[in-house]
């Protein structure tokens, strides 16, 4: 008589553990504000550490003056946007969270973009 040997198969589970990956933080479009003359924008809010102001001021043929600033609500000193006697495109990075608005005097057409880091 032969004898009949199980032979069964191993099982193993192996639980692996998975941290979520964190997400890559980039800049994203908030905010934007565009005019002509002296104007005050309305209030914005950036919840990330940091912000960038994106600039572009077109001037006049005669004259231009590209001047604006950013302002956190409920205070009164000012950070520098711009501040420019001729045409100028470019960026800025601002530090900190919370509502922030800008204020323009420009002789000349400007846009501003406002890109929250999150």
């Amino acid at each position: 008589e032969v004898a009949k040997v199980e032979n069964p198969v191993e099982q193993k589970q192996t639980t692996v553990k998975t941290t979520p990956t964190p997400k890559t933080k980039s800049y994203q479009q908030v905010f934007t504000f565009s005019g002509n003359g002296n104007k005050k924008s309305e209030p914005f809010t950036v919840t990330g550490s940091r912000f960038k102001i994106k600039y572009d001021c077109a001037g006049e043929p005669d004259f231009t003056l590209c001047q604006a600033f950013v302002y956190k609500v409920g205070s009164s000193l000012p950070e520098v946007i711009m501040n420019s006697t001729n045409p100028v495109k470019d960026e800025t990075i601002v530090y900190g969270s919370g509502e922030y608005y800008i204020e323009a005097n420009t002789i000349g057409t400007y846009t501003m973009i406002v890109e929250d880091y999150r």
